[in-house]
């Protein structure tokens, strides 16, 4: 992990950044689950299962990490999670699964990488932040890996079969 700030004021919270590499590893293993095990189904199984997996989990460890826990009470937000949940989740799970299949997993999972990037834009356009040449080159990096990652490599012909055309 790594901030503009490095004095001890800029590390943050040891937790925020246990979050984040769990994340990333929660990818890669719904990523492997679904392409080992889910291989022919439709996108439309694989996002449900992956969704519903994930609910359940965060079913039961929300009465552990929220305490004490209670249901919301207004209907705006149950709405306001449901509108999240299908959006955000189901629709945005959906299309991936669809790219995953069209593309392969190695090349569906490098929209993950494009997350910071888009947040290092919108953070520009809308909060008027300053971005610093690190974050610049960092966001670099990532178009340029992602660029390395996506180009179509021409095969090239054995001298045997060049011949032969």
């Amino acid at each position: 992990m790594m901030s503009r700030d490095f004095g001890p004021e800029g590390m943050g919270n040891v937790w925020g950044q246990i979050a984040v590499i769990a994340a990333s590893a929660s990818y890669a293993m719904a990523i492997t689950f679904s392409r080992r095990y889910l291989r022919n189904q439709p996108p439309v199984l694989q996002a449900a299962m992956v969704v519903l997996i994930a609910d359940g989990l965060l079913w039961l460890a929300a009465p552990i990490a929220e305490r004490p826990f209670h249901l919301p009470a207004l209907p705006i937000t149950w709405i306001a999670l449901a509108w999240l949940g299908l959006l955000g989740s189901c629709l945005a799970y959906l299309l991936f699964f669809f790219v995953m299949n069209a593309w392969g997993p190695t090349r569906a999972s490098v929209v993950t990488y494009v997350f910071p990037v888009i947040g290092l834009i919108l953070g520009i356009i809308f909060l008027r932040e300053t971005p610093d040449w690190r974050l610049l080159a960092g966001a670099l990096l990532i178009v340029g890996g992602i660029a390395v990652i996506n180009v179509q490599t021409r095969p090239r012909l054995v001298p045997s079969q060049a011949a032969a055309d």
